[in-house]
């Protein structure tokens, strides 16, 4: 069994992925694999979840022999000898890119052979923040807005995602997120806040349920 989870999201930020590996070594034979994609939180099977395979060889070349999608227990399979001649070095079987789950998923396996391979993989969530001074004082009134968000790129939960607004009209909508960075489904954010008016700082949170692939709204009067 090849159990693929980001373990807490505890990744070295050179790797980015999760690694499972086999022992034996593979070339030229017909290349299968098996598994089922589960939601990292619910354990829950997922459907629709593209997978590539990929075979790597010892001349550093690599090719894509096939793709899948998980069907509607989250199940997947793979049979293919439709990839070119050479000495294969290993196999991997990737998460593609997919805009309802984070893609940092993979496994390793040496032997054309593999089967029982688990993903465990985080869903997405979309925040919209509607931000109010609903109390103005004046002009130099502020607020910084600190979600916490997921980091596809380095594998890592983080806050350092910031929104700041200043005056004393603001009443805006906002989505979180950027290029890099998405909030988390099936969690609860914790947002924190800093407000400063007429010179006096305050510091402040709130919680947001998230239900996974669709848009969360919440409104911050501050």
């Amino acid at each position: 069994m090849y159990n693929c989870t980001q373990g807490g999201f505890l990744l070295m930020a050179a790797v980015l992925f999760n690694s499972c590996a086999s022992t034996g070594t593979g070339s030229g034979a017909t290349i299968t694999a098996t598994g089922v994609v589960h939601d990292i939180n619910t354990a829950a099977p997922i459907t629709g979840v593209p997978l590539q395979l990929e075979v790597f060889y010892n001349n550093g070349g690599t090719a894509f022999p096939a793709t899948t999608t998980s069907g509607s227990s989250g199940t997947f399979s793979f049979s293919t000898n439709n990839y070119p001649n050479g000495t294969v070095s290993n196999y991997s079987l990737n998460v593609m890119a997919n805009n309802n789950y984070f893609i940092s998923y993979y496994t390793w396996f040496n032997s054309p052979n593999a089967s029982n391979i688990i993903f465990n993989i985080q869903s997405k969530a979309f925040l919209k923040l509607h931000v109010i001074n609903s109390t103005p004082f004046n002009a130099y009134d502020s607020i910084v807005i600190n979600p916490t968000v997921y980091d596809a790129t380095y594998g890592t939960i983080k806050g350092s995602l910031k929104f700041k607004f200043i005056g004393a009209k603001i009443d805006t909508t906002f989505m979180v997120t950027n290029s890099s960075e998405d909030v988390l489904g099936n969690t609860v954010d914790n947002i924190t806040y800093q407000v400063t008016k007429n010179n006096t700082i305050s510091n402040s949170s709130f919680n947001v349920s998230l239900a996974p692939f669709v848009t969360n709204s919440y409104t911050l009067n501050y």
